[in-house]
């Protein structure tokens, strides 16, 4: 086919890859690809600079006059940040590109006068409006600025923003109910605002009111969240597929909040039913707009289960202290489906059964709190779990926990350590304390900053194990290799089931987390010959001596040998495919992680 009969959908399409210089040299080609390549050419506008701002709207401008043969074109306009477009500059952009579909106005891109020669009506054709609102004439005028929406009828995307710590416009229910009605095709909402209490007449209205059937995305920056504006936003957006709450408020809410919201919305028959993906956040003071927004959740007439076939993903992060290790798993366990679940909420302890109990279909598990441990009723033969993944941050944890994984999932293959304190009582026969995984295949073993200690209730420097062991059953099943940048390359070899580290401190202040050191073989038969006889050693003099002379904690791995009379950890599993033993703290280690798993 020659070149000048392809079609005008497939030249657009190959116009907006191109560059600037492209497009204009494809313009003269032919006739049939001028209209095409022009149109791409001038499809956005960026006005970044003053200069370019009066370049557009002075019509004395000779320049000026090929943006208003071409406005037409422009369907995406773009202001940069504190450009300080005046009334009738604004006035003159709508004039010159009437048929722009994005519109984005950043923070100060509009001087504050701005409103009384705009005409909106002219951008009926937006569909996309990403508008900064602080300092603007309508910022503290909600009506002015529905009044502006009400004009753009097509808009199906709209972003609201503003400072953080500046006055927002205050909303109440009639204004989201206008704003809907003049933005029927209204599929993405996000906004920074401040939200009016609900009166009793508004709750009343509540259940009469029409549904924004089109809206899916709902994104929420507000001081505060009553459990009347819950109930209000379960009956409104019934079909939102993304919900995102960001709660500012710095006062304390008592549990009565949750006693009114339990009573409000147990009347509802489901709540937020085509769920897929949602986010919480707030700062201290929110946590039981954030457990009432979860137990909101569960509190449908019918079962939960319309939104536990939704939700398979959550990434949970909270300044919310749990003493109960139950309390948290409890509350997950309305998302039954979760696949993949990040609890970030570093003043939580854990249950970790428990949320296997909750968590049937989980394969991925992030946790970063403070402890991880099994509840005392936990039954000696659990049912087996599909868990494939593990990652524990920064945790106070117990050996007891390795074995529990290794026995219930049998299907773990990834598991991820970093900065985490593991304790256990170290054996007065050998020396040694064993983190058992015996059915446990991995293919990825990452540790990271890593402490053990032979104690069950202190992490005192005294305790401190600084020799530890990784262990296969099945050396003859695989190769493992050790990727890390401590030490390049180097192999596991074929028939080989351990090998012994030492950990030392960092080099500085600045980088105080231990380093690993790989003991050489006859080292390594040296600590072996130890052990055997540690039984003789342990509570003698010369243990006592050590104890007192190199009880800091951590020494260098050229005095190994010191360590010896602390004891060992073992991680012991059935294989490892791979291990990554990191030199670096917590952060680094992880992005460290995610290079070596780009590469």
């Amino acid at each position: 086919m020659a070149t000048s009969k392809l079609s005008f959908e497939i030249l657009t399409f190959i116009a907006n890859l191109l560059s600037l210089n492209d497009k204009l040299n494809c313009i003269t080609v032919c006739k049939a690809w001028q209209t095409p390549f022009q149109e791409s050419l001038w499809r956005v506008i960026c006005i970044r600079n003053k200069r370019r701002l009066e370049t557009i709207c002075n019509k004395s401008n000779k320049t000026q006059k090929n943006y208003e043969i071409n406005g037409y074109r422009v369907r995406k306009l773009s202001l940069q940040t504190f450009l300080g477009t005046s009334d009738n500059q604004l006035h003159q952009l709508q004039q010159t590109f009437p048929y722009i579909e994005y519109l984005h106005m950043p923070e100060k891109c509009m001087s504050e006068e701005i409103g009384t020669t705009a005409d909106w009506t002219i951008w009926r054709s937006l569909k996309c409006l990403e508008i900064y609102t602080t300092g603007l004439y309508f910022a503290d005028n909600t009506d002015e600025f529905i009044s502006i929406l009400s004009y753009l009828p097509n808009l199906r995307r709209l972003d609201v923003l503003g400072e953080k710590d500046a006055r927002k416009l205050l909303y109440r229910q009639k204004d989201f109910e206008n704003l809907h009605s003049h933005l029927p095709r209204l599929d993405y909402l996000s906004m920074n605002s401040t939200l009016e209490a609900l009166c009793t007449e508004d709750l009343v209205e509540t259940p009469k009111i029409m549904p924004a059937k089109h809206l899916t995305v709902l994104k929420l920056c507000v001081d505060d969240m009553s459990p009347q504006w819950m109930y209000y936003f379960a009956h409104k957006y019934q079909n939102i597929r993304q919900l995102e709450f960001n709660i500012n408020t710095e006062l304390y809410m008592p549990n009565c909040f949750r006693d009114e919201a339990t009573i409000m919305l147990f009347k509802l028959r489901s709540v937020f039913s085509h769920l897929r993906n949602v986010s919480l956040t707030g700062r201290s003071g929110t946590e039981w707009s954030q457990i009432t927004f979860w137990e909101l959740l569960g509190l449908s007439g019918v079962p939960i289960k319309y939104l536990n076939s939704t939700i398979e993903k959550l990434r949970l992060s909270s300044c919310i202290s749990f003493n109960e290790p139950c309390r948290l798993p409890s509350i997950i366990s309305l998302c039954l489906n979760l696949v993949d679940l990040d609890i970030c909420s570093y003043d939580t302890h854990i249950a970790i059964d428990t949320l296997l109990d909750n968590c049937r279909f989980l394969t991925k598990l992030v946790m970063d709190t403070r402890t991880i441990l099994l509840n005392p009723n936990t039954p000696a033969t659990p049912l087996t779990h599909i868990l494939e993944s593990i990652e524990i941050r920064v945790a106070w944890t117990s050996r007891q926990i390795f074995s529990y994984l290794s026995s219930r999932c049998r299907k773990l293959k990834e598991m991820r350590l970093t900065g985490i304190s593991i304790h256990g009582l170290v054996s007065h026969e050998t020396g040694c304390y064993y983190l058992d995984m015996p059915y446990t295949r991995f293919e990825l073993l990452q540790l990271n900053s890593v402490l053990f200690y032979s104690s069950e209730a202190s992490i005192l420097n005294d305790n401190l194990v600084n020799l530890f062991v990784i262990e296969q059953a099945n050396p003859t099943q695989s190769t493992l290799t050790h990727e890390s940048i401590l030490f390049d390359n180097n192999l596991f070899p074929k028939g080989t089931n351990s090998k012994w580290f030492h950990m030392q401190p960092g080099p500085n202040r600045y980088f105080p987390e231990g380093i690993p050191y790989e003991l050489q073989q006859n080292e390594v038969d040296q600590a072996r010959q130890y052990f055997k006889s540690y039984h003789l050693v342990y509570g003698q003099p010369i243990y006592k001596r050590k104890l007192a002379l190199y009880k800091p904690g951590q020494i260098s791995s050229q005095y190994w040998k010191n360590d010896l009379w602390r004891g060992h950890a073992t991680l012991r599993c059935e294989y490892i495919h791979r291990y990554f033993i990191s030199i670096f703290g917590s952060r680094e280690s992880i992005a460290q992680l995610k290079l070596h798993e780009s590469s």
